[in-house]
């Protein structure tokens, strides 16, 4: 199975200590924004307590 994968054609420095090298199209971001984000789904976009302290914009 795995031998089927293809390689991508460039990769680039991940800038984790625990991931290498990803393929040069991935964007890393921080887990916490995507949990962030679906809280506010769920609660109709209401900022967290946390959120309006930080003034995070996000």
């Amino acid at each position: 199975m795995i031998a089927d994968l293809k390689l991508y054609k460039e990769y680039k420095e991940s800038e984790l200590p625990w991931l290498a090298l990803v393929p040069e199209h991935w964007v890393i971001k921080r887990g916490k924004l995507y949990s962030r984000l679906r809280a506010r789904e769920k609660t109709g976009g209401a900022r967290s307590r946390e959120d309006r302290e930080e003034g995070s914009q996000a």
